[in-house]
């Protein structure tokens, strides 16, 4: 048992119509787990520890902000999120669905990371992320990460989610973040986004996708979003 979590993911695994609240980092979190599914839970108060998890991989600002020249060379730290799927060395499928993920402390909402050689397919749906924060210890803060690393691909589907009433003063906080990097290819399908009332500083965002180092690729996505008035 790894006290750091409420539930570690082994393969084959479905995790439903649980109440979690206050884990010292993320609430579920896989590993290499190979086909996984996490739906319907109702996670809150995660990341007490204020644990760094996603990191936006470095990045040469100026690519992003006009007239900035800023080699951001260590990445950015985000915090450790409710749901957390790493894949490393596998090829798996992730869905997760109908998950009301709320008043985090530090983390961000659900994130997947492929790293080295992994392939993982990841449908993440009808999730209602509101009302995370960002603490002292990161630096920005996610509702829905997607990043690839290594040499991975992932191919992620999003729809029907909901963002809303995320950040806090000052933060940066992004609804919905992609980040591919190194040799990595990732490929995004947003449909049918709901996105709500982001709280921070200037670099606070509805979408944000960044190139980070070593050229990774964003393959394609389609997007659509609703801002509802």
């Amino acid at each position: 048992m790894d006290s750091n979590f409420a539930v570690r993911l082994a393969d084959d695994t479905d995790v439903e119509n649980l109440v979690i609240t206050g884990p010292y980092r993320g609430a579920i979190y896989g590993q290499d787990a190979i086909g996984v599914t996490v739906r319907g839970n109702d996670i809150s108060g995660f990341d007490t520890s204020g644990t760094a998890g996603f990191v936006v991989q470095p990045f040469f600002a100026t690519n992003y902000i006009a007239g900035t020249g800023t080699d951001v060379a260590n990445g950015i730290p985000a915090g450790w999120a409710a749901i957390l799927i790493d894949a490393a060395n596998v090829n798996t499928s992730v869905f997760i669905s109908n998950n009301y993920v709320h008043d985090g402390v530090c983390g961000d909402g659900i994130d997947i990371r492929g790293m080295n050689t992994a392939d993982i397919s990841a449908q993440i749906n009808y999730n209602f992320v509101t009302k995370l924060v960002q603490c002292s210890k990161v630096n920005t803060i996610e509702g829905i990460g997607t990043q690839v690393t290594g040499t991975s691909r992932l191919q992620a589907t999003l729809f029907g989610n909901t963002e809303a009433n995320n950040g806090s003063t000052g933060a940066n906080m992004d609804s919905l973040f992609v980040d591919p990097a190194e040799a990595g290819t990732l490929i995004e399908t947003i449909d049918h986004n709901v996105y709500m009332t982001g709280i921070g500083g200037a670099s606070t965002n509805g979408f944000e996708y960044i190139v980070s180092n070593g050229g990774g690729d964003f393959a394609g996505y389609y997007i659509e979003q609703f801002f509802p008035g």
